[in-house]
């Protein structure tokens, strides 16, 4: 299975609470894995940042010590988050 270092900074928005970690995105498969901080800040949405946005209240996820995998196909990306996958690809 291939391991693929996506974005580097990426901001992961749980949607519900408005909250937010940054971390690095990586594709494993179908998969989105984020290694995120430990630190959850509450800060307005930048538009021209890539963000990968999840709904902490769906099971289609898991996290363990601010490591967190998603199906890709269950989480939304932000046109800016698209934009610099492509261009790595």
């Amino acid at each position: 299975m291939t391991v693929k270092c996506l974005i580097t900074d990426i901001i992961l928005r749980e949607v519900a609470a408005g909250t937010c970690q940054h971390g690095s995105l990586f594709s494993v498969g179908n998969c989105y894995v984020v290694n995120a901080d430990s630190y959850v800040r509450e800060e307005a949405h930048k538009e021209d940042a890539p963000t990968l946005f999840y709904m902490s209240n769906s099971r289609d996820y898991f996290e363990r010590r601010n490591v967190f995998i998603f199906k890709q196909d269950e989480v939304h990306l932000n046109v800016a988050a698209k934009q610099h996958i492509m261009v790595e690809k």
